[in-house]
């Protein structure tokens, strides 16, 4: 068994390794949602077109 201690740790070690990741697919998201709307098409299906 692991102790309480050590989850914080892999939460963190998590955390610091998936960051990167997570502000690089912002930008990524916001330019899909713009092309989505300049398209023609409304702001909602931008986050279906992701889902799916």
């Amino acid at each position: 068994m692991t102790s309480s201690a050590s989850n914080g740790s892999d939460a963190r070690l998590a955390l610091a390794e998936t960051a990167p990741l997570g502000f690089g697919m912002f930008p990524l998201g916001i330019a899909f949602g713009l092309l989505v709307v300049q398209c023609g098409l409304a702001w909602w299906w931008a986050p279906l077109f992701s889902a799916g």
